[in-house]
């Protein structure tokens, strides 16, 4: 709600007609994304391997730091970090065992950004974006074991917990819409997917954010 209204003020503020700008977008640029990440996980791992076919959500948080190299080509920068999602696995380890993970992702990302239908004045409208991540996961996770069925008796089931981290590179491509005003400032809404977060195959994400910045 609270990113709603600062889009609605920034609309009512700056006002974006395309005969207001001057010139090209300025040099420098920095903002922050906010939204949320859709996670596909089947590779959570644990005390045990079993099956994870999962899909889970999370908010996802991103700051960004780019350089203009005219108006249609730019380098970005980010850090972005993840709330937490959960995964559920299911495996046959001394009788029937399942276990729940919590995880969390952070890291940093470089890609390389697109406007091709960009004017001569500003950055405007459609943009494609495609680099490379490094990120890292915290999974918090416990599993408990039924037992071996013996006669129609449980035998030796057990609980256990414990945390697991992993960290590893993987790519990323998206798509979006940046609207520019004539004061600098920019809104913009982005769909990236990451493949292999923290380096899992497997445990890949797709970010819906709104992002607001300025170049400077």
């Amino acid at each position: 709600m609270q990113i709603i209204r600062l889009i609605v003020t920034l609309f009512v503020l700056l006002p974006l007609p395309h005969s207001a700008y001057s010139g090209p977008p300025q040099p420098l640029y920095a903002g922050i994304d906010n939204g949320g990440i859709q996670l596909e996980d089947s590779a959570h791992r644990g005390l045990v391997s079993g099956n994870v076919d999962s899909i889970a959500s999370a908010r996802f948080t991103r700051l960004f730091f780019g350089y203009n190299f005219n108006n249609q080509y730019a380098l970005e920068i980010g850090s972005f970090r993840t709330g937490k999602s959960s995964s559920v696995m299911t495996s046959e380890w001394f009788g029937p065992y399942t276990e729940t993970g919590y995880l969390m992702d952070e890291g940093i990302d470089l890609s390389a950004v697109w406007f091709p239908l960009a004017n001569h004045h500003a950055k405007h409208g459609f943009f494609l974006k495609a680099g490379v991540h490094h990120s890292h996961s915290h999974d918090e996770y416990s599993g408990v074991s039924e037992g071996l069925n013996f006669y129609g008796n449980r035998l030796g089931g057990i609980e256990w917990s414990g945390t697991l981290k992993n960290s590893g590179a993987g790519h990323l491509f998206g798509v979006g819409y940046n609207l520019s005003s004539p004061n600098q400032w920019f809104v913009r809404f982005t769909a990236t997917q990451y493949m292999r977060l923290s380096g899992l195959s497997g445990r890949d994400g797709t970010s819906y954010v709104v992002g607001v910045g300025a170049n400077f």
